[in-house]
């Protein structure tokens, strides 16, 4: 079960990620969260996550503010995925994600706007 969701509705967008030499298409909605790794950005879905050869920055220019935001210098994610959190971590799937002191105030603002 979500901890949040978004409080305005929307349509999510679709991305095109490359990954090798291929185009992938994902609907912005089923990621689940980002990490940056060197020149490349780690994108998780579900289980499985896609090595998509961009950075951080540009991603998350293509993502939508409504659904994204940055927790830490290397990773962003699908706030409508928290399963829980706290003052240093997010909590999405099974997965304990650390909340930058740079990116703190903005994301406890939101979890507090929305909660």
């Amino acid at each position: 079960m979500l901890l949040h969701s978004p409080t305005e509705l929307f349509e999510p967008k679709l991305i095109n990620i490359k990954v090798d030499k291929q185009i992938i298409q994902l609907s912005e909605s089923d990621i689940d969260y980002i990490q940056s790794f060197g020149n490349y950005v780690k994108v998780f879905v579900g289980s499985k996550y896609y090595l998509a050869s961009t950075t951080t920055q540009e991603i998350l220019s293509d993502l939508s503010s409504k659904l994204f935001v940055r927790i830490h210098k290397s990773f962003a994610i699908n706030w409508t995925k928290v399963s829980d959190y706290t003052e240093k971590e997010v909590f999405i799937l099974d997965k304990k994600l650390p909340i930058g002191i740079t990116f703190k105030r903005k994301f406890m603002d939101r979890m507090e706007k929305v909660g």
